[in-house]
């Protein structure tokens, strides 16, 4: 049976369930803001590339937020990473936020 391992947890894997662990990085809190750093990632049909999964996640977006507004968007390079990058602002409590988010491929699985 295949294992999942986060740290120095280790758990059997149930037939049928995938794995849809996350990434998790806290910044220093500024003006009661805290910068984070979120990766998740999610196995993709065969021929998906970063920049179609990214337009797929946009309506998902959308209607989990009351205001979105995109800003820029475009094929990127991020050291040996390549994907897709976009800009937008959104309404978060209350607050405008502005996210950046990457998506890359890698083997068989998309990373944002």
């Amino acid at each position: 049976m295949k294992q999942l391992k986060y740290q120095r947890l280790s758990v059997p894997s149930l037939d049928g369930f995938v794995d849809a662990s996350q990434v998790t990085l806290l910044g220093g809190e500024v003006k009661g803001f805290r910068t984070n750093v979120v990766i998740v990632h999610e196995p993709v049909k065969k021929g998906e590339t970063a920049e179609n999964y990214a337009a797929t996640r946009l309506p998902a977006i959308q209607n989990a937020v009351g205001y979105l507004k995109v800003g820029q968007q475009t094929a990127a390079t991020f050291g040996a990473l390549s994907g897709f990058w976009r800009e937008h602002t959104l309404s978060l409590e209350q607050r405008l936020v502005t996210q950046f988010q990457f998506y890359c491929l890698s083997k068989g699985e998309m990373y944002t």
